[in-house]
């Protein structure tokens, strides 16, 4: 069933577990999040909780929920506003209504993650080093830019438009301000940013 019409609202600390979850019900069979899981011996609903404490508390942040009518998180994303002074970075209203948070018995992962052999953890490094050198020569100091760091939807409203509103939010802002903006795709989610515009310039090996 569709989700009716998606509304934006800020992320809330008390959202984070559930986002943490969403994430790893999203990215349960994607092969660089599997092979980050397995580098670490970290589940990734363990592994993206403080990452998002992080981007919440981050004043250049701004870590944002799709809400559902019935006030279910149907997907988040992070977008990261460099060189934008604080003023000039739009704020969305806060949800007055309840937020129905996922049950947290399970992560979504399953059993926490076993550490991989030494293979897989080289793996893990290279990737993570490529990671690195991207923002090092896409993000320079005092350009104005914007970058997508993270968009998930949970698997059951995918399909629906709840990734092109969080998308679309970001680049219209983007396209007001005249600046770039980049993200680090996993090769399953390259065809969708293709489809709002990003164009992808180069891939891990």
């Amino acid at each position: 069933m569709p989700p009716g019409p998606i509304t934006l609202h800020p992320a809330l600390p008390a959202h984070l577990p559930t986002l943490a979850q969403i994430s790893s019900l999203a990215f349960r069979n994607d092969t660089h999040t599997r092979l980050k899981s397995l580098s670490t011996g970290i589940s990734h609903a363990t592994d993206m909780l403080p990452a998002l404490t992080t981007w919440l508390s981050s004043p250049r942040c701004r870590l944002i929920i799709a809400l559902t009518p019935a006030g279910e998180i149907a997907g988040w994303v992070c977008w990261s506003f460099r060189s934008f002074s604080s003023t000039s970075i739009p704020e969305l209203p806060a949800f007055e209504g309840q937020v129905k948070l996922l049950d947290m018995e399970g992560d979504g992962d399953g059993d926490e993650e076993r550490e991989g052999p030494a293979g897989i953890k080289k793996l893990g490094e290279v990737t993570g080093g490529s990671m690195r050198e991207w923002s090092q020569k896409l993000s320079p100091e005092g350009v104005k830019h914007m970058v997508l760091i993270a968009i998930t939807v949970h698997p059951a409203f995918q399909g629906q438009g709840v990734g092109s509103a969080l998308l679309d939010w970001g680049t219209g802002i983007m396209d007001r301000e005249g600046v770039y903006c980049w993200v680090h795709a996993s090769e399953a989610g390259a065809d969708v940013f293709k489809g709002k515009g990003f164009v992808s310039f180069d891939f891990y090996f």
